[in-house]
């Protein structure tokens, strides 16, 4: 073996100062460089699962809060729907009330209109009647004041209103 050694000019003693300076520097690397790079990469892992149980709990939440978001739209949509109902009824029903109101003014106003019409041609028959009396008197008295005395001309008088008196 010391052939092949001198063959490719290797040095035993100086082999086996590198195989040991370089497992000194593997272990010195392993305890001052690969630990603590493993401590931080195990503490970014961490830090990273955390973060993504967050991010898990954070989507759950928010999906959470727009299921409740959308319920509550519903119920509003619901809740306006219905009282636009409840309106359009109130509505309806204060139409039917105005409608039921003024159709019972207009009846009052024209039966109080009749009835006032009633008065009216009531008191114009009785002008009417009184004048034509009073002209016929009058007709009557020129003729027959020449012709008959004071008291048959109130007998005559007497029988005519009795006459025209409504029975």
């Amino acid at each position: 073996m010391d052939q092949l050694f001198t063959q490719f000019g290797i040095q035993p003693h100086l082999l086996i100062a590198q195989i040991i300076n370089f497992g000194i520097i593997v272990t010195v690397l392993y305890l001052v460089a690969y630990k603590p790079i493993l401590r931080i990469l195990d503490q970014r892992r961490d830090r990273i699962e955390k973060s993504l149980e967050q991010a898990k709990g954070i989507e759950e939440r928010t999906q959470k809060l727009e299921a409740e978001i959308e319920k509550r739209l519903h119920e509003g949509r619901e809740q306006a729907t219905q009282i636009i109902a409840e309106a359009k009824d109130v509505g309806e029903n204060a139409r039917n009330e105005i409608l039921v109101k003024t159709s019972k003014e207009i009846s009052d106003l024209t039966l109080r209109a009749k009835e006032e019409i009633a008065r009216e041609k009531e008191k114009m028959m009785e002008e009417i009647k009184d004048y034509i009396v009073r002209t016929s008197f009058l007709i009557v008295d020129k003729i027959v004041s020449e012709k008959l005395d004071d008291k048959t001309k109130e007998m005559m008088i007497d029988a005519a209103f009795h006459e025209l008196q409504p029975k």
